[in-house]
């Protein structure tokens, strides 16, 4: 029963971590123009938050600063995008971890090296996306966001891990 349930958590894992992979790749496959209106109307979300607390005149945002912030906007959605596909791809790799009794740090290596993979593959297929660039920054984002998920994962299974071994002999 137990095989059973650890089987169905690795294809579930499985699942999304290819789901996850494929909304991403749908990011990377907008043009130019439908990239910036998505980044422009999350820009445009954030400043009508914000006029709910500071007056109308003070947020106000000029080319320079729009320009600024949509760049930013931009990279926190690589780092996220990249940060749910570490725990979706780390999550996979510890449940197939677990099965077959292998490391938690080669599964969390394993899941690392995917997302570093994908991330290198998707800024690629980005180089023949109409106005769109590969770029070596958004690789390090990307590889930053799925390192820094992965890594706090591991160290809650590691935990829990831990938690959940029986002491020996009484100790």
């Amino acid at each position: 029963m137990q095989s059973k349930k650890l089987y169905q958590s690795s294809v579930l894992w499985l699942c999304c971590t290819l789901l996850w992979c494929v909304v991403i790749f749908c990011f990377s496959a907008q043009d130019a123009t439908a990239s910036t209106a998505v980044s422009d109307g999350v820009l445009h979300k954030i400043a009508e938050i914000c006029t709910a607390w500071i007056p109308a005149d003070a947020a106000e945002i000029d080319s320079e600063n729009h320009a600024s912030m949509a760049f930013l906007i931009r990279k926190i959605a690589h780092f996220t995008l990249y940060f749910i596909l570490g725990i979706f791809s780390a999550a996979t790799m510890f449940s197939f971890t677990v099965k077959h009794h292998r490391s938690l740090s080669a599964g969390w290596f394993t899941a690392w090296s995917f997302c570093i993979f994908y991330a290198s593959t998707d800024e690629f297929h980005q180089l023949f996306v109409p106005g769109r660039t590969g770029r070596f920054l958004d690789i390090g984002i990307d590889s930053l966001g799925a390192l820094l998920s992965s890594l706090l994962l591991l160290f809650f299974v590691q935990r829990s891990v831990h938690r959940n071994q029986k002491p020996e002999n009484g100790v």
